[in-house]
């Protein structure tokens, strides 16, 4: 269904401007993970969590050294030696 109301959606958040309330309750389903990656990859054709986590991988060795330098937490030390 929402594939069917993607013009009609447009039209009415570009024409109508309402606030983001107003388009929770009127498409909720816009607010759920599934819905809001279907409508990215509608827009831009690109697969949102695999751009996401492939962007996420270059920065990996630096996100460790800063886990590493913030080894106060127990809990995040313990991670970061099971990594290494």
């Amino acid at each position: 269904m929402m594939d069917n109301t993607y013009s009609l959606r447009r039209k009415e958040i570009v024409k109508d401007e309402p606030l983001v309330a107003q388009v929770q309750e009127r498409w909720p389903a816009l607010f759920f993970v599934p819905q809001i990656e279907s409508e990215f990859a509608r827009l831009t054709s690109v697969n949102l969590k695999e751009v996401f986590f492939s962007g996420l991988d270059q920065y990996l060795d630096r996100f460790l050294e800063l886990f590493k330098a913030k080894s106060g937490l127990p809990e995040l030390t313990k991670l970061t030696r099971a990594v290494d």
